[in-house]
């Protein structure tokens, strides 16, 4: 399984991934302080996490080369809804295998993604948090 973590934070599901098996695993984010993080947390792993500093939506419009089987997306809370949507349009365009699941976790008071009518959609909240299921 191939993993990218769009907005990646800690860089915890990447490597979380890597230590259950999967074959590659990146994570994206541009904050700093969570760069540093991610690669303190890689290090004390020792596990072959690919960090990319970037803007995430910048990023995703880059060519990717490989495609990934799970997407996982976690912005924060106030991002907007429509660029949410337009990076995970991105992402199911160029960016996934067939069979792929795309994770994103969301405000609950915001808008749901819209997925292609090929792909299954479902949640589940969590107080204030949804996590929403787009499978290929």
């Amino acid at each position: 399984m191939r993993v990218l973590d769009l907005f990646a934070g800690t860089g915890a599901i990447g490597l979380e991934a890597l230590s259950r098996g999967a074959h590659s695993a990146t994570a994206v984010e541009s904050h700093p302080d969570a760069i540093k993080v991610i690669n303190a947390n890689k290090s004390v792993t020792n596990l072959p996490l690919e960090i990319v500093r970037a803007d995430v939506q910048k990023w995703v419009t880059q060519p990717v080369g490989a495609k990934f089987d799970l997407v996982f997306l976690d912005p924060p809370y106030d991002f907007p809804s429509g660029e949410l949507q337009a990076i995970v349009d991105h992402v199911i365009q160029h960016c996934v295998a067939e069979g792929a699941i795309v994770l994103v976790e969301r405000s609950s008071r915001s808008k749901a993604i819209t997925a292609p009518p090929e792909w299954e959609s479902s949640e589940r909240k969590f107080g204030d948090t949804t996590v929403q299921k787009l499978v290929w």
